[in-house]
C-alpha cells in the first residue's frame, strides 16, 4: 500500500467517525434544543436523532419528567419577628424546552432559587401561629406565585 492509500483510507475513517458523531439517542422523557450556527432551530426527540456535527450542536438534553428538589430557607422572619427556618420540596416540570433553553441560563438553578425567595417573602407575610395552622394555604399561595415566575422559562411547578 501507498503512502496515499493510506492517507485516503484514514481521511475517509475520519469523515465517517465525524459523520457518526452527529447520531445521539434520546430517551422517551428526553428533548434536545437544536442550535443550527447558533440560532435555535427545534426542539428534537425522543428517540434517534441527527444532527449535523460542526454546525449544528445540543446545548443541553433536558428531562420533561417531574423533577423534585428539596431545600431550606435561611433564617426567615415571621410577620410576628419570630425566627423561622423551613424545609420545603418544590416539584417542576419542563414544559417548554425551547423557553428553557434560550429565555434563562439554567431553567434548574434558576426555579430552586425563585422558589426559595418566594417561599421567604409568602413566610413573612404570616404571623407564626398562621403559618402552623395554615400550612396547605401558604404553600398554595408559594406555589402559585413561582409557577408565574417561571411561566416564561417554560417551567411548571406542580407543588
Amino acid at each position: 500500500m501507498s503512502a496515499i492509500e493510506i492517507f485516503l483510507i484514514f481521511i475517509v475513517i475520519v469523515v465517517i467517525l465525524i459523520l457518526l458523531s452527529g447520531l445521539h439517542i434520546l430517551k422517551e422523557w428526553e428533548r434536545a434544543p437544536v442550535l443550527t450556527l447558533g440560532r435555535f432551530s427545534g426542539i428534537k426527540g425522543p428517540g434517534i436523532i441527527y444532527v449535523t456535527p460542526m454546525i449544528s450542536k445540543i446545548p443541553v438534553v433536558m428531562s420533561t419528567r417531574i423533577q423534585a428538589v428539596a431545600f431550606k430557607t435561611e433564617a426567615t422572619f415571621t410577620k410576628d419577628n419570630v425566627p423561622i427556618n423551613a424545609d420545603s420540596v418544590m416539584y417542576y416540570q419542563v414544559i417548554d424546552p425551547q423557553k428553557a433553553v434560550l429565555n434563562i441560563e439554567n431553567f434548574a438553578g434558576s426555579t430552586s432559587l425563585s422558589a426559595q425567595t418566594t417561599l421567604r417573602e409568602v413566610l413573612g407575610k404570616y404571623t407564626f401561629d398562621e403559618i402552623l395552622s395554615e400550612r396547605e394555604k401558604i404553600g398554595e399561595s408559594a406555589r402559585e406565585i413561582i409557577d408565574e415566575k417561571t411561566e416564561h422559562w417554560g417551567v411548571k411547578v406542580s407543588a
